[in-house]
């Protein structure tokens, strides 16, 4: 199985990274403006690589979002099992 990793997990892993944003280059080379940030074998574990603190992020903000519409429904259904 995989890891799987928080959005605070994820958010501290962006914190502790070079910072970007990062672009992938024709060279298989990811780079934040003119620092290296990594070299790959193939273009697309370039892109991938480069987009990952978006990534990271994205996770994060779909967590939180998760978290909310938890809480509303729980309020929810609070207050309508009190007005029963």
């Amino acid at each position: 199985m995989t890891r799987r990793y928080t959005g605070a997990e994820a958010r501290e892993l962006i914190k502790a990274a070079t910072p970007g944003p990062w672009h992938a280059s024709d060279d298989c080379s990811v780079c934040a403006g003119r620092e290296l940030v990594a070299n790959a074998y193939r273009e697309p574990d370039a892109r991938l690589i480069a987009a990952a603190p978006d990534l990271a992020e994205s996770l994060a903000a779909v967590e939180a979002e998760r978290d909310a519409l938890s809480r509303a429904l729980f309020l929810s259904d609070a207050a309508r099992d009190n007005e029963e």
